[in-house]
């Protein structure tokens, strides 16, 4: 007889006349090797239960480390460790993204090929998929295999060899200045109308505007810190049969992991100081006062328990409901349409509220470098999306320089 095939099994006899028989189930999670071990009185039922135990492992059955898992187990094992490590925004993307690997995911994950990437690829372009979302796609999933190689589970990520295809950078859209004076008008007469001039003005993320406490702001000084952002954490069921539960889990009686949730900022350099310009200090004096005054007319009533971290500081919320209680992402996103509605402004993302800062910066002569500080940009390369912004500044620089040297601004370029 040749040499067994691994997963396989060996049968073998010892001096004491048992029978025994091992079966190789390659490497668990902690690197070591995985073996199951069954014996018997004789070598028939060695053999027996030898067959059994493969069985059992090829359907699953009592085996919780397998060296090859497939595709769908790591991608359902690695969501699980983003949803404990990351943003709920964050890991609610991936969750999207991993949905593209549904064709794979019978797929042995030491099997894996570039080809079967792009095949995924391939498909979200049949279905009109925008190019940059496929880059979004491409992010997730090396992201996602890069951490079985980290773990020993892929000799190779297969994602680095993929081509999502080219995308070009979107172009970014920001509100012109008038739009932006009459968005803050049109909130002037509403409550935390300093909010929005916090987006607009500094370009605050959603959730840092939202994570504000009173104790990160200095009006004294003038001074501003970013130390937290506010978000909505997902529901997962907590009943021992979620199968027979509602199939949404916010539903569960006994959900866990939602509700408002206190992290950190989106990156390291999410935390930093800014500096208040004179206007938006006073608006926010004013603010505190009109906030003192609902505070005392709602007496006990004011301020509920406080979001789940360790990151409250007791000096109660920046921006809060007309009880204390933090504001609600979903119910700030309303507003910000009703407000766009009010100003008789276009429709246009919360989110372009903090694209709108960036430009006024550059357009203001604010360098990249700052910019990229005051925002809590971590990579270079968000600046090119305001290319067309820094483009039009060199050539006014351009005109600047050959009216200084040569009094006519189009000569800059004589030769």
């Amino acid at each position: 007889m040749g040499r067994r095939a691994r997963g396989e099994g060996s049968i073998y006899r010892t001096p004491d006349g048992v029978w025994h028989a091992s079966l190789n189930l390659g490497l668990g999670p902690d690197g070591k090797r995985v073996r199951r071990h069954v014996r018997g009185k004789t070598q028939t039922e060695v053999r027996r239960k030898l067959d059994k135990l493969r069985k059992d492992v090829e359907a699953g059955v009592g085996i919780t480390a397998i060296r090859n898992p497939t595709v769908g187990d790591w991608a359902n094992n690695w969501l699980e460790l983003v949803e404990r490590t990351r943003r709920p925004s964050t890991a609610k993307t991936y969750r999207t993204h991993l949905k593209y690997l549904e064709p794979l995911a019978a797929l042995r994950l030491d099997r894996l090929t570039a080809e079967h990437i792009e095949s995924v690829y391939a498909g979200l372009d049949r279905r009109g998929v925008k190019p940059v979302s496929v880059q979004g796609v491409h992010r997730t999933f090396r992201s996602c295999f890069g951490e079985a190689v980290k773990r020993g589970r892929l000799a190779r990520n297969p994602v680095a060899f993929a081509r999502p295809g080219a995308a070009e950078e979107t172009e970014v859209v920001p509100l012109t200045v008038d739009e932006a004076k009459a968005i803050l008008e049109a909130a002037s007469t509403r409550r935390n109308a300093a909010r929005w001039s916090l987006a607009l003005g500094l370009g605050l993320r959603q959730g840092e505007v939202l994570g504000l406490q009173w104790d990160d702001l200095d009006l004294e000084d003038g001074v501003l810190r970013v130390r937290r952002a506010l978000h909505q954490g997902r529901w997962r069921h907590g009943c021992p049969a979620s199968k027979l539960c509602d199939p949404k889990a916010r539903r569960c009686p006994q959900r866990e992991g939602g509700g408002l949730i206190v992290g950190p900022p989106k990156s390291k350099k999410g935390t930093r100081t800014l500096v208040l310009p004179e206007p938006l200090r006073l608006a926010l004096r004013a603010h505190r006062s009109a906030q003192a005054a609902e505070r005392l007319y709602a007496g006990e009533l004011w301020a509920g328990p406080p979001p789940k971290a360790g990151l409250h500081t007791g000096s109660g919320w920046v921006f809060a409901s007309p009880a204390g209680n933090p504001i609600d992402p979903r119910r700030d996103w309303q507003e910000w349409k009703r407000l766009l509605e009010a100003a008789g402004v276009r429709d246009a993302r919360l989110h372009d509220a903090r694209h709108t800062a960036a430009t006024f910066l550059l357009v203001a002569g604010v360098d990249a470098r700052t910019v990229m500080d005051l925002l809590g940009w971590s990579q270079q390369s968000l600046v090119t999306r305001y290319q067309h912004v820094v483009d039009e500044l060199k050539q006014e620089a351009a005109r600047r320089m050959g009216a200084l040297l040569w009094g006519r601004p189009d000569q800059s370029t004589a030769g």
